[in-house]
């Protein structure tokens, strides 16, 4: 009786444990999900190019792209789910459309499916900023003659 126990209750572990390896993505007519025995994971690094306005004007955020994974994991299609701005919208789906992906397997075959992909637009900022005291600036320029007047003088206009 205790044998037959321990069986079944490895039997039920066994397939709980199979049972949490199946994923959910959405299937590449868009129409719901579809479970798959492995989801496509990205395999080439996406590096894309901040736009230079973007970053003389500071702007950051994340852009979410949903990204029709195909058969051979090339991206097929891209589009913006969730978007930062326009022109970060913009340059990350360019280089969503250079990723590569290994691709979604479902009973050992490949499928075409859809997925979430973030990409992240931060600015590197240097963390070593100091704020000057009055004192430590050090001598005026040089192009400041013996006549003119100090700059911490108050001068009254008429």
């Amino acid at each position: 009786m205790k044998t037959k126990l321990i069986i079944l209750f490895l039997l039920l572990s066994v397939i709980g444990i199979l049972a949490q390896q199946k994923a959910k993505v959405q299937k590449a007519d868009e129409s719901g999900f579809i479970e798959v025995d492995e989801v496509p994971a990205l395999i080439s690094k996406i590096k894309p190019s901040y736009p230079e306005i973007a970053r003389l004007a500071g702007i950051e955020g994340t852009v979410y792209l949903k990204v029709l994974v195909d058969e051979n994991g090339n991206v097929e299609k891209a589009k913006v789910e969730q978007g930062a701005k326009e022109i970060l919208d913009n340059s990350a789906l360019q280089a969503a459309q250079k990723a590569k992906f290994s691709p979604a397997m479902l009973d050992n075959k490949p499928v075409k499916v859809w997925v979430v992909l973030p990409i992240a637009f931060k600015l590197d900022v240097d963390k070593k900023a100091k704020i000057l005291k009055y004192s430590e600036l050090g001598p005026p320029p040089s192009n400041v003659k013996a006549g003119d007047p100090d700059i911490n003088d108050f001068i009254q206009v008429v």
